[in-house]
């Protein structure tokens, strides 16, 4: 068997670049290694100059790893009360304080309930062609929840058929689209109305679908509210 030694100036070469990545690297991982019990020590240390949530963004994009538990965790720890009730509510403060506080954002909906029942919803969490598919091919866009309280449910078609009538008794057709879809007629808001519920951007076809099927479009305001509470959070 023959070995092959390299160079002294290719080793060196080799030598002076593992130098530099372990140097690169010393600065991000924890000096302390793996034990067997507790002790006290800042796997973080490098970057204890950010803010906690900025640094343990940070850790997560360089290093790694799951910086928070999952959503559908947090929501069964709120469930069997280990985060309580008054701590959610505490934190759903501080951001609509940032977000510029609670508001209308539906017919018969503020913002602060829309977040807070964000939160508490179940984890059934479905995204892209698949919600698509869900919503607007199946039709459960169209509806409001099945377990929807009955009261909220006669309140919420009540302000729909309201917000939205009112703005058809005044003729503008375009206040009306807005509510339904968060997005003026020009502006994207009609490609909605007949994207998600079959309709022309007309006072004509919004008034017999007012009364024909509020629901429809009570849950077509709803999805427009959550939409612009999730840009919100994520602006947040």
């Amino acid at each position: 068997m023959t070995t092959t030694i390299a160079p002294p100036a290719q080793a060196s070469e080799r030598a002076a670049a593992l130098e530099a990545a372990l140097e690169h690297a010393r600065h991000l991982l924890p000096a302390q290694g793996p034990v067997g019990v507790f002790v006290h020590h800042n796997t973080l240390h490098a970057y204890q100059h950010l803010p906690f949530h900025d640094a343990v963004a940070a850790a997560h994009r360089e290093l790694g790893g799951e910086p928070y538990l999952s959503l559908a965790r947090y929501r069964a720890e709120l469930a069997c009360g280990r985060i309580e009730a008054a701590d959610l509510e505490h934190e759903l403060e501080r951001a609509l304080a940032r977000a510029g506080g609670d508001r209308l954002v539906a017919p018969g909906l503020r913002r602060r309930a829309l977040w807070g029942a964000l939160l508490r919803l179940d984890d059934r969490e479905v995204t892209g062609a698949p919600l698509r598919w869900l919503l607007w091919e199946e039709g459960r866009g169209r509806r409001l929840r099945e377990d929807l309280a009955r009261e909220a449910r006669r309140v919420q078609l009540a302000d729909t058929r309201h917000v939205v009538g009112q703005a058809l008794e005044a003729a503008d057709l375009g206040a009306a689209v807005l509510a339904l879809t968060g997005r003026a007629p020009g502006a994207g808001g009609a490609e909605r109305l007949e994207a998600w519920l079959g309709l022309a951007p007309s006072a004509e076809a919004l008034s017999r679908a007012l009364w024909r099927d509020p629901e429809a479009l009570a849950a077509a305001a709803l999805w427009s509210a959550a939409e612009a509470a999730s840009a919100a959070a994520s602006a947040a």
